[in-house]
């Protein structure tokens, strides 16, 4: 089996401390990091897949030996990048016809982390900023525009179900936020409409509508006002010339 194709097969493997894997002679490089101590699943796949794409040969061991099986993903600082670059990675690593399965492994990913992030010790304009990330992301949008997700490992229906519901989820949470940043306003109101399209929830949808027009508005009225008061601003000091 071609090492790429392994990756596919036994990816599940990963999900534990050392992936379940050794490589020797790769671990023997001096430019490859060996550490089993990373408690992040996200983490340790992205190390296994960097160990795989390098060895020649692969080897399961007796899970007599495997170490515990990771948690979900759970919120800490650069996770939405880590979890865009896995994908870029993971396309790159694996075979094209295996980007479905690619898809899917990145959107449980996507998943733990909005999860996490809304219930994540961290400032409101922080989480703000953290899912327009995810929203501008290129898995998204692939997870978002890809209307067989998990059609080749036979979960399309499944991951439909699951893709609404949590795009619904997510948009619900954005909705309910009182105060969004004038920097931001508009841009957040465009990914809750992609969410809401994606999730079919027009009601949702027209809101996020409504409060694009609104920002629209109030954001022309405070440049007209800041406008006219750089104008006065002008005139005055001409006046005093």
């Amino acid at each position: 089996m071609h090492k790429l194709n392994f990756f596919v097969h036994y990816h599940n493997s990963f999900k534990v401390k050392g992936g379940k894997l050794f490589f020797n002679k790769v671990l023997l490089q001096s430019n490859v990091a060996n550490d089993f101590s990373e408690d992040d699943i996200l983490k340790n796949m992205d190390f296994c897949m960097g160990i795989l794409s390098k060895s020649e040969n692969s080897v399961r061991i007796p899970s007599v030996l495997y170490k515990q099986h990771l948690p979900n993903l759970q919120w800490r600082p650069n996770l939405v990048e880590d979890i865009i670059n896995f994908y870029e990675k993971s396309i790159k690593y694996v075979a094209t016809n295996n980007l479905d399965f690619i898809q899917v492994l990145t959107f449980d990913f996507i998943s733990d982390a909005l999860n996490a992030l809304f219930v994540a010790d961290i400032d409101i304009s922080q989480k703000h900023k953290e899912l327009l990330k995810i929203g501008n992301s290129t898995i998204t949008n692939d997870i978002i525009v890809n209307q067989n997700l998990g059609y080749s490992l036979n979960k399309h229906n499944i991951l439909n179900i699951k893709r609404k519901n949590l795009f619904k989820e997510t948009a619900t949470w954005m909705l309910n936020q009182p105060n969004i940043e004038d920097d931001i306003i508009l841009e957040f109101a465009q990914i809750g409409q992609i969410f809401c399209a994606s999730a079919q929830w027009e009601e949702g949808w027209i809101k996020f509508r409504i409060l694009h027009a609104n920002a629209l508005l109030e954001l022309g009225k405070n440049m007209i006002l800041k406008g006219e008061n750089e104008l006065a601003e002008l005139q005055q000091m001409l006046g005093c010339s």
